[in-house]
């Protein structure tokens, strides 16, 4: 009876899922989830106090999605350039395979919230990856001797790869290759670490 009453859970989770996936957020109901999972308008709450707790568990579960795929291809000795850059890919990877999943976390009115708080970028609450994230930052400082605080480099490169994942992340907007973003991306992170200079000085080969 227990094991049923997990499986229901992790179905009206599920089921949950697919419809912010295809619909987004906003067009949820716990009676449209009963209906889905063949229950009654009423075993959702058994399982979840209201419509914000079982809204809640969605976030949870994208939360978990979006930091398994930050994860994809990043290994510990990796340098820092090269996990940001794997990570940048990823996040982006993120936006074009789960655009309604990029604006529950990121826009909208159940944005997971990142926020400056005493010069130092905080997640308010759970978000896979986002640490792994600012571990990378700080490798790559490290690696690199760069004089800037860590705080401020988060904000900066966690900044920059929201924007470009906004910007390219809708397939049906943008068309762009795989090569073009991790190219962008890397750019990105070699003009951060050497100044503009380095652009120029790729410019300038070509030129020749």
């Amino acid at each position: 009876m227990v094991k049923n009453q997990i499986d229901l859970k992790k179905r009206l989770i599920s089921e949950g899922l697919k419809i912010v996936q295809d619909k987004g957020m906003k067009n949820i109901s716990l009676r449209q989830i009963a209906e889905k999972c063949g229950v009654t308008h009423s075993t959702p709450y058994r399982h979840f106090k209201d419509k914000n707790t079982y809204l809640a568990a969605l976030v949870e579960q994208i939360s978990i999605i979006f930091g398994t795929t930050m994860a994809q291809k990043v290994t510990d000795n990796m340098s820092g350039n090269a996990m940001l850059l794997q990570m940048g890919i990823n996040f982006v990877n993120f936006a074009q395979d789960f655009p309604k999943f990029f604006d529950v976390l990121f826009l909208g009115d159940y944005v997971v919230q990142t926020k400056v708080t005493g010069h130092e970028i905080i997640s308010d609450k759970t978000l896979p990856g986002f640490e792994e994230f600012k571990y990378a930052v700080a490798k790559l400082s490290k690696e690199n001797n760069l004089d800037v605080d860590n705080d401020l480099q988060e904000i900066q490169l966690w900044s920059f790869i929201i924007g470009f994942a906004l910007i390219v992340g809708k397939k049906n907007v943008v068309e762009v290759d795989s090569k073009w973003i991790s190219k962008v991306i890397d750019e990105m992170i070699s003009i951060y670490i050497n100044g503009d200079k380095t652009l120029g000085e790729g410019r300038n080969e070509g030129n020749h």
